[in-house]
């Protein structure tokens, strides 16, 4: 991951405007948000991907969501933790 979060929340916005039903970029969202600081869009998106992915959790995205790197994996869950999800 580059880090940029502030670059990929302004990408991720873009994702859920072009695909509102794409829970991925919801969670990609809160994620990027949340690593950038911005916390109240993060848990924006993080609410409207738990609309539509319900069960989602950190145990679900440890073991389902299909980033590799353990360290990029990391990065992810702690955006997504500073978004509210449990």
């Amino acid at each position: 991951m580059a880090g940029r979060f502030a670059e990929a929340e302004a990408w991720e916005r873009r994702s859920v405007e072009l695909r509102p039903h794409f829970g991925s970029a919801w969670r990609t969202l809160a994620a990027a948000a949340g690593k950038a600081g911005n916390l109240d869009v993060a848990a924006r998106a993080l609410s409207e991907a738990k609309r539509l992915h319900p069960s989602l959790s950190v145990e679900w995205v440890e073991k389902y969501h299909p980033i590799i790197h353990e360290g990029d994996r990391r990065v992810y869950v702690e955006g997504l933790r500073a978004a509210g999800l449990r």
